[in-house]
């Protein structure tokens, strides 16, 4: 038996994930004010549609291969699959774009009422994906409830 899908991990408390959310949507502001001061270009659709591609890539890549943004990790929360495992990228690249659903409107209240009412604290992009955010230790179980 693989030892990965016999870990239990807590579900991430809904204040982490938002306070992790904050911390990667920083990084994101960042990048759409110096980017184009650094480029020398003008703000303009482009440079909102480019820093919007980079959000969701560095997303991607993060949960892909550190299963954490770096608000996720400052937060020490992860995502995994809803089964315990890795999450793989296949998961990433549906959870992500689904950004757009959970996070266009209201500053993002779309999802925070998904992760409120699911019982997995899922917003859309984690249902579809079959993943969950939670909290980066494993619980320790005793030998007999193993």
């Amino acid at each position: 038996m693989n030892p990965e899908t016999t870990q239990t991990y807590k579900i991430a408390p809904v204040k982490k994930r938002i306070i992790a959310a904050l911390i990667d949507k920083n990084l994101y502001l960042a990048v759409l004010v110096i980017a184009p001061i650094l480029s020398g270009t003008k703000y303009d659709n482009t440079a909102i549609i480019l820093s919007f591609f980079f959000y969701l890539v560095y997303h991607i890549i993060a949960e892909t291969t550190a299963e954490c943004s770096v608000g996720k990790k400052i937060m020490k929360l992860k995502v995994i699959s809803a089964d315990g495992t890795k999450t793989t990228p296949e998961q990433s690249l549906i959870r992500n774009p689904l950004r757009i659903l959970d996070e266009a409107k209201l500053w993002g209240i779309i999802g925070l009422i998904m992760i409120w009412a699911s019982e997995k604290k899922q917003r859309f992009g984690d249902y579809d994906a079959k993943t969950i955010v939670v909290t980066n230790m494993p619980i320790q179980l005793s030998p007999e409830s193993s």
